[in-house]
């Protein structure tokens, strides 16, 4: 029994379970819905604070890990093909969805009021050029200064700099083992995030 509640998977069930019991409770009890919304957004939060790291150092990583590989671009045109095509089969499940389930029937959407602007292949084009070399924005929310990224315009950045060490030679072998270190510490944090994923669960859908 003891090492049945000690997979992840059974512990991330047992979150589940919880989340709707506490759900249903709180709907009568007004601190355990603060308290559940709390313990969400800190989980959620905690998760947000590990993306830019983690992104960083494994594209970094990844493309310093290329000049070990024979073939490499070869291998790279493989990875663009193969992630065109799941994209490709993803819309397309997604719109055969939308077109059998039609989702949004039956909704009075009168009240509804057209967009103030619109997208464009040329606005996506520009977002994903750096701002700055940290891809970092700032917005006004509630009255305070948030900061945030933008993880296209870090990939980007992070694209940019394992190729430039690439071609830096050994020069930047310090830095790709720092990199490389650094995104082991990165995971091991990462990891004992994802061990509190059954009380974020939990607190989540609670």
């Amino acid at each position: 029994m003891g090492k049945k509640l000690g997979n992840f998977g059974v512990q991330i069930t047992i979150g589940l379970i919880a989340g709707i019991i506490l759900g249903l409770i709180a709907r009568n009890i007004g601190w355990l819905g603060g308290t559940l919304s709390w313990l969400g957004d800190t989980y959620v939060q905690l998760l947000k604070v590990m993306i830019a790291p983690l992104i960083f150092t494994a594209v970094v990583t990844s493309i310093a890990n290329l000049r070990q590989v024979t073939n490499a671009a070869r291998l790279a045109a493989h990875t663009l093909i193969w992630f065109a095509v799941t994209a490709f089969l993803a819309v397309s499940s997604a719109i055969i969805l939308g077109i059998l389930i039609q989702p949004g029937a039956g909704v009075d959407a009168s009240a509804a009021q057209e967009p103030a602007t619109t997208g464009s292949w040329l606005g996506f084009l520009n977002s994903v050029i750096p701002s700055n070399i940290l891809g970092l924005g700032a917005k006004l929310k509630n009255g305070s200064v948030a900061l945030d990224f933008n993880a296209l315009q870090l990939i980007v950045i992070s694209m940019a700099i394992g190729i430039a060490a690439l071609k830096a030679g050994k020069a930047a072998d310090p830095f790709l083992r720092f990199t490389e270190s650094l995104l082991k510490i990165v995971q091991v944090v990462l990891w004992w995030i994802i061990r509190l994923a059954p009380i974020g669960t939990a607190a989540l859908l609670g």
